[in-house]
């Protein structure tokens, strides 16, 4: 299936292919309610496949955007990079698919892990994802 990105993600969720499709859906009529698509670099669907709250974490050029949803309640917290205290990568030596990514706000902290955030059929597309958005960060 390849790299995942916001756009192959919309098509899945356009498409009816992912469990939890109505949950899904709110969150992603969210982002396209308060982001310019164009704005968007990196997506991160965390829990997606595996987990009753699903979030979705948005990064642009100079933030990134959480959104969460248990159902019932949807909830949007916003992240500038220049607020960023710290960000730390850690990857398994044997494994690619294994990585995680910790990025440290003042008063909150932000873990992604691509192993425990997905099935495993796609974790390697999350590791990816871990990879570039650690990237992305550090280039801001």
């Amino acid at each position: 299936m390849g790299e995942l990105t916001y756009s192959l993600f919309k098509s899945l969720v356009n498409q009816g292919s992912l469990e939890e499709q109505h949950k899904i859906r709110v969150l992603t009529d969210i982002i396209k309610k308060y982001v310019d698509e164009k704005d968007i670099l990196e997506v991160y669907p965390k829990g997606l496949f595996v987990e009753e709250i699903i979030q979705i974490m948005v990064f642009k050029r100079d933030s990134m955007l959480t959104i969460a949803t248990n159902g019932e309640y949807t909830k949007i917290q916003s992240f500038k990079y220049s607020n960023l205290f710290a960000v730390e990568l850690i990857q398994s030596e044997q494994d690619n698919a294994k990585k995680s990514i910790m990025i440290k706000f003042k008063d909150e902290s932000i873990f992604l892990q691509s192993d425990a955030d997905t099935i495993q059929s796609w974790s390697d597309r999350f590791a990816d994802n871990i990879s570039r958005i650690f990237k992305l960060i550090l280039a801001s």
